[in-house]
This record gives structure tokens, C-alpha cells and sequence, in this order.
């Protein structure tokens, strides 16, 4: 299983931390946060992603790259128009409990509310 994550991390490394993808996107300035690039989505597997992109024309034209990350990437979320982050799964720990016991040995009401 580690093995597996080092490569999936080293082909993950590939697209966004290094290389000719990360390089033409930054030099385009699609963005106005030179990190939004980093917090995007693969829809596809890296790998796909990389041979599609070095399959491309003209991969320094922002239209052509443009186009290019909107069908291999999702945007990272953008709260402020209700467009929730896959950056984080919505995960209930399998002890959760809505009220510990220990709660009303909290005296502070704020802390314990």
C-alpha cells in the first residue's frame, strides 16, 4: 500500500509541482492567485492529463490552455458563490457524539454550547 501511495503521489508531483503543465500555467496567469492552479482537481489520472497536454498544439496560447484545464480539472471551490471544495471528504469520526458525558462538567456555557 505505500508503494502504491509514493506513486500516486509521484505522478501527482508531476502535474503540480513541477514540469511543463505547471510551468505554462503560471506563465499564462489565468489566474489572479498563482496558487488557485495547485488547489484544482484532476478529472482524469495524471498521467492522461500529461499526455494530453504535451499532445497540444500550442500549449503557451491561454485560450488553448484555458480550454485545456477546464476538461482535466474541476476549480477549486469557491465559497463565496455557494461552490463547495472537494479539497477536504466530509468525514464522522465512528466515536462521535453529539453530547459527551463530559460536557456539562464544562462550566463555561460558551465552551460547552
Amino acid at each position: 500500500m505505500a508503494n502504491e501511495t509514493n506513486e500516486a503521489f509521484e505522478a501527482a508531483r508531476k502535474v503540480f509541482c513541477d514540469g511543463q503543465l505547471l510551468e505554462a500555467v503560471q506563465r499564462a496567469k489565468l489566474y489572479d492567485d498563482c496558487k488557485t492552479f495547485v488547489d484544482m482537481h484532476l478529472k482524469r489520472s495524471p498521467e492522461e492529463t500529461l499526455t494530453a497536454f504535451k499532445a497540444l498544439e500550442d500549449q503557451s496560447n491561454p485560450q488553448v490552455l484555458d480550454a485545456f484545464l477546464s476538461k482535466y480539472f474541476e476549480k477549486p471551490g469557491d465559497f463565496e458563490r455557494g461552490i463547495l471544495s472537494r479539497e477536504f471528504e466530509q468525514w464522522i469520526p465512528e466515536d462521535w457524539e453529539e453530547r459527551p458525558a463530559f460536557l456539562p462538567n464544562i462550566k463555561d456555557g460558551t465552551l460547552r454550547d
